[in-house]
């Protein structure tokens, strides 16, 4: 992303910051459900996310409808 105007990283950015909302609310889901911490879930996930962007390459990675 280092290589992006700063008007298209914001837009990046912006466009990233509109799935946090459902991600949360799922992972709350989940705490609820199971009748976990709501931030310690919260915490699990990010670091696991975190572990898989660090070990993980996503370059193949196909969408729902086949496309990369």
């Amino acid at each position: 992303m280092e290589s992006l105007t700063e008007t298209e990283y914001n837009a990046v950015i912006e466009d990233m910051t509109e799935i946090y909302p459902p991600i949360i609310e799922q992972l709350v889901a989940i705490a609820d459900k199971h009748n976990f911490d709501r931030d310690d879930i919260i915490k699990h996930f990010a670091k696991s996310f975190s572990v898989m962007a660090e070990v993980s390459t996503f370059k193949n990675w196909r969408n729902n409808d086949g496309q990369n």
